[in-house]
């Protein structure tokens, strides 16, 4: 799980990555990313709708694998940003260790571009 303050807890902040921000796709996940303007840490929020998979056990098994990416490349993104993790539909049947390396992999194409 993500520490509690590098989460995005709030609708309003969902929201606004989501309508203000940049995407990228990866080939399970596509993350939405906006730059708010301070240097306070990055937060990282995850979406896995019952779209997905009616099965909570499903959707819980993909938001931790997406959660351990995350965690794992935390340390790699600049300050000031907001993230949101949506999950695609075919991510149900993937294994964990596939759904990691597309975050991982996503958010490195995506850091690419920002300036540090």
């Amino acid at each position: 799980m993500l520490p509690r303050a590098i989460r995005l807890n709030t609708k309003k902040s969902f929201d606004d990555v989501r309508n203000r921000g940049k995407l990228s796709q990866g080939e399970f996940v596509g993350i939405s990313y906006r730059n708010r303007g301070d240097q306070e840490l990055t937060k990282i929020g995850s979406i896995i709708s019952t779209k997905i998979s009616k099965k909570a056990v499903e959707r819980n098994r993909i938001k931790r694998a997406i959660n351990e990416a995350s965690n794992n490349f935390y340390k790699n993104l600049p300050a000031g940003y907001d993230f949101v993790i949506m999950a695609k539909r075919n991510i149900v049947d993937v294994p964990n260790t596939t759904i990691i390396t597309d975050v991982l992999q996503t958010f490195e194409r995506l850091t690419k571009n920002f300036r540090l």
